[in-house]
This record gives C-alpha cells, structure tokens and sequence, in this order.
C-alpha cells in the first residue's frame, strides 16, 4: 500500500522543539497538580524509595517497612534514593517532590527515542513525526512520567533497547552490538519485570532477519547472554528468597494478589474495552476513578478507539488481499517484525498475566507503546482518510491531559501516603 502523506512544510527542529516542549510542560505539570499518592501503586514504590534510602539495600516483602512494589528489581529505587537525598530527608515530602520532579527529565528522552525508533524502522518523515507526536501527546505516558513508579524509566529503556535493535539489524553490525542490547533489556527487567516480554520479540526479529543461520542464532544468543548476565541473578535471589522467579507467590501470600480476569462473559469483555480506552485516551483508572471526564470527551475518546480499530482493520484486510492476489507468502517488511513482536508480546505477557495468574493493569503493556505508536502512524499513513484520524486521536490527547491537570488539583491528598 502506498503511503498518503506528504513531507511536513515545518522545519524539523520547530516540530521536535514543539513536541519536546509540549511533553515536557506536560509531564512537570502533572508532577506538580497531581496529590501525592493520587496515582495507583504510588505510594508504595514510595515506600519502597524510602525503605532503599533509610536501608541501603533491597526490601524483602513482608518484612517491616516494605511494600508489596518489594516484589520489583532495584534499578528505580536505587537512584529515586539517591536523587531524593538531594532534596531532602528519607522519606519526606521534599524528596517525594524532588523524585517526581527530577524524572520528569526522561519524557524528552523517550520523545527523542520515539522518533529515533521510527527512523530506524525506515518510516517516512510524516509518518515518523505523526508516531512522535503520539508518543508525546498521549495522556497516560504523561502521567506516569509526573509520579512516583517505574513504569517511565521501564518505557524508556524499552525504547532505546528496540532503537538499538533497530539500528543493529540495518547495519549488520556483529555480536557486540546486540549483547548491548541484552544488556538494556537485563538493566529494563531489573527496573519492572514486564520489560520481560521486549525478549523474545527481539529474538524473533534477529532470527528472521536474512544472513547466515549460523550467524542469526548466534546474535540471538549474544541478546540472550546480555539480558541473563544483567537481570539473572535477581531471578536467582527470587527464587532462594520465594520459592518462584518474579516473587510472586510471597504477594500473595502477603495479602495483595487479585482474582484472574474474567473472559466468561460480555460484560467483563465490556469492562477490559472501557478499560483499554481510559487508558489510552483519558486515564481516569489511574488516578483511582477519583474523576469523571466531561462527555465531550468520554465522547472523544470511544470515537478515537473506533477510529484506531478501523485503522488497522482496513489495512490488514488490505494487506491480506493484496498477498492473496500475488500469492505471496514471504515477509514483506522484515524490519517490521520488531516492532510487530514487541507488541504483540507485551498483550501476550499482560494476558497471561491477568488470565492464568492474577489481574494487572493493562497499562503494564505500555512498554510497548513506542513501537505501538509508531505501527499506528504506519498504519494511517496508507488510507486516505488517516490524517484526519490523526488529528482526532491528538485532539483527544490533548484535551484529556488539559482536562486532568485542571481537575487533579481538586482531590485531597491520599491518607495513606505517609511523609517523615
């Protein structure tokens, strides 16, 4: 299918600036409106910085003074203790602000990636701008990027490992360059388990790439030995300390666990869509559904949802047709299989997760979102109608985050969230 859209008119560093600035306000804004422990899960990765800067060590769960964000690897605690040491006491509210503030220096990184990412999985220049642009934009990356949790800083080392997969398999380049790439994926497992699911996909994109056999398995092995070397002796402390790789049973045990997600009947597949378009577009669930959004814009979001399923619906019929017509059965974009793989993988871990374990979160499968946005963008490009999709998603966007920050300073402070 051919790609509809035009070279941007713009210049491409007022466009980045614009972004990057946009992101920026955005991610500071909601640092500073939102109540401490307003977010889901934010006070206890609270605790769990405190329980790092007041230890100097890893939480055991269970133990007293640890949450049940114990069960995490200590990459983002370890420097949110170190960060918020520099602006106050163990636990005070200083340092809570001070972490919040200082990682929101990460969103115009993963802008930064964002485009990066799209580049090196050759999109042209408008569809690389559009899948920044929705990268930025977006409501619940904005969130997250202004509170206390590890989602951001597991997003971002997500998007640099695929960038660095992306430019790796362009260039050919050898063994070294994707033990690199382990090495990020072990360093983003260390920092939220779910980056877990960045692995295989990346496996995939190496051993379908063509060359050598040989040479294939060996880069695969060389991202594989990167990745156990980095993270592999937090699953061995895990499985001394719990009994199981992740520490999972010990939340359990400990009293946090949920019920598996329902797939029995409509009304729970009805409960996961509305689920998946307030996180999307108006992340109310977040924010523990303390907020109703204005119709206008509940309004805004399903019609963005449609308009994104439509989107991709219309260009796999498309795609399919065209393959049934050739009789074609290769990979037409071998350097799609990444991104493709990427997603696809974080919706597998999160469903099996909710379906065979116990409920997360659908936003765990956000560490996809870079190479979501950049699939979605490709994917509106070849209609004619997907610019005007663009705009509706970004008009969402837009209005769902002015609407937060204007409505979040309104709720009280959480009454658990504790400062010293």
């Amino acid at each position: 299918m051919r790609d509809h859209w035009s070279s941007p008119t713009l210049s491409r560093s007022a466009v980045l600036t614009s972004l990057v600035a946009l992101a920026l306000a955005g991610s500071i804004g909601f640092a500073l409106l939102t109540p401490p422990g307003q977010p889901y899960d934010e006070p206890a990765h609270w605790n769990n910085v405190t329980f790092y800067a007041e230890h100097g060590r890893m939480p055991v769960i269970g133990e007293p003074g640890s949450s049940y964000q114990a069960q995490m690897g200590p990459v983002y605690y370890a420097l949110s203790a170190m960060v918020g040491s520099l602006f106050g006491a163990a636990g005070s509210e200083e340092a809570f602000h001070g972490v919040r503030l200082f990682w929101t220096l990460l969103t115009p990184v993963l802008v930064l990636l964002g485009l990066a990412l799209a580049r090196a999985l050759r999109a042209s220049e408008p569809v690389a701008w559009a899948a920044t642009a929705l990268i930025a934009l977006n409501p619940l990356l904005l969130g997250i990027s202004g509170s206390v949790q590890n989602d951001h800083l597991t997003i971002t080392l997500c998007a640099l490992a695929l960038v660095l997969a992306a430019r790796t398999q362009a260039s050919g380049r050898g063994g070294l360059a994707h033990l690199a790439i382990g090495v990020v994926i072990g360093a983003a497992v260390l920092t939220k388990v779910v980056a877990v699911s960045l692995l295989p996909a990346v496996l995939i994109a190496v051993l379908v790439r063509p060359g050598l056999v040989r040479r294939r398995w060996a880069r695969a092995a060389a991202v594989l030995v990167g990745a156990v070397v980095t993270s592999g002796w937090w699953f061995v402390r895990n499985l001394s300390l719990y009994g199981d790789l992740t520490g999972g049973s010990a939340v359990q045990s400990a009293g946090f666990g949920f019920a598996p997600m329902p797939v029995d009947s409509v009304s729970a597949w009805v409960a996961r869509a509305s689920e998946i378009t307030s996180y999307l577009f108006v992340p109310v669930e977040y924010y523990r559904n303390s907020l109703r959004a204005p119709l206008p814009i509940k309004a805004l979001a399903v019609l963005s949802l449609a308009l994104c399923g439509a989107v991709v619906g219309a260009v796999l019929v498309a795609r399919l047709r065209g393959r049934r017509e050739a009789g074609a059965v290769r990979v037409a974009r071998p350097d799609l299989v990444l991104p493709v793989a990427a997603v696809a993988s974080a919706l597998l871990f999160y469903l099996l997760q909710s379906v065979l374990i116990f409920q997360v979160s659908i936003r765990l499968v956000f560490v996809a979102a870079p190479p979501a946005a950049v699939l979605l963008a490709l994917a509106m490009s070849r209609l004619r109608w997907g610019a005007a999709v663009l705009v509706v998603i970004l008009v969402t966007s837009g209005a769902a985050a002015t609407w937060l920050l204007s409505a979040l300073p309104d709720l009280p402070e959480q009454a658990f969230m504790l400062f010293t």
